[in-house]
């Protein structure tokens, strides 16, 4: 009798499964979604994200993209390796920290809303400048190679290379090279230190000591400061534009009130709308520092 009774409930056991994995089948079969998986858990179970993984099990960052709401911009394997880190447990804790709190930002942007140039404060508290043109969607100027892979608490965008976290501001940067102690001499002059080392998503076309002498200026301090005033205002923008933002023939607003002329053929340069001066090539692009990006110039602008 025992063995009979046992019997039963084994059979009603099978029953009882057999039923609720048929409801599951018919579940997804008439098309309910099954459960999306967290941010954390798409990067976990991704084999091409394992680097990025590995950075925040070791810095105690894939608990928090477990909840909350994010955009992350997620560096593939592939891009690690571009970017000269073949072992992340090598890099500093404290560097790892900052190169990941730097991917992550607080949001939900999708690359239907992608902004077309702006800045996207991230967990770190310093900005990705974000751009969105005919070439694509950018963060510093790289482009995002995936787009929109959604989890339950936001969106991943995978890029191609690891992001560097910003230490200086423009000032600072200029500041630290002799090649720009015309520049940083004509800033100081006309007041502008404060302006260009303060928050913002600026662009400066900045001309080396070689650069202002290719276009004739050998003194700063013997160019009426009217004059000085226009001609380095004409050297940056107030947004981000990167390399990858310039598209032939398009002109950008300048401080200055006017505009400049961006060129990609035969190769990149710059050069006040109207003027009868050569473009200015960029010799040096895609400096990014905490309140923007310098592109550095082989010829001052001239009106």
């Amino acid at each position: 009798m025992k063995n009979f009774l046992n019997l039963r409930f084994y059979a009603l056991f099978l029953v009882i499964i057999s039923i609720s994995a048929a409801s599951c089948t018919d579940d997804n079969a008439a098309g309910n979604p099954l459960p999306v998986p967290s941010l954390d858990q798409i990067i976990s179970q991704s084999p091409d994200y394992s680097s990025f993984n590995t950075a925040l099990v070791r810095t105690s960052l894939n608990d928090d993209l477990a909840t909350g709401t994010y955009t992350v911009f997620v560096p593939d394997n592939a891009a690690f390796i571009a970017s000269g880190i073949s072992d992340v447990n090598a890099v500093p804790l404290a560097k790892l920290d900052s190169i990941v709190k730097y991917h992550i930002y607080g949001q939900i942007v999708k690359a239907n809303v992608y902004p077309a140039s702006d800045t996207l404060k991230t967990t770190l508290g310093r900005n990705i400048f974000a751009s969105n043109n005919a070439n694509g969607l950018f963060a510093n100027g790289l482009k995002l190679k995936q787009t929109d892979v959604v989890g339950a608490n936001g969106v991943i965008h995978v890029i191609s290379k690891v992001l560097t976290p910003p230490t200086s501001n423009i000032i600072q940067i200029a500041s630290a090279d002799t090649n720009f102690t015309f520049l940083v001499a004509a800033i100081t002059k006309l007041n502008l230190v404060t302006e260009l080392s303060g928050a913002g998503k600026y662009t400066v076309f900045a001309p080396t000591n070689a650069a202002f002498r290719a276009a004739g200026i050998t003194d700063i301090n013997a160019i009426p400061t009217v004059i000085l005033d226009a001609i380095i205002k004409y050297h940056v923008l107030n947004t981000n534009v990167f390399s990858s933002d310039f598209i032939n023939s398009t002109t950008k607003v300048t401080l200055q009130g006017g505009t400049v002329t961006l060129s990609t053929t035969p190769s990149a340069g710059v050069k006040i709308t109207g003027s009868a001066e050569p473009f200015a090539g960029i010799t040096s692009a895609n400096i990014v520092a905490t309140n923007g990006v310098i592109h550095v110039i082989n010829r001052a602008m001239l009106p």
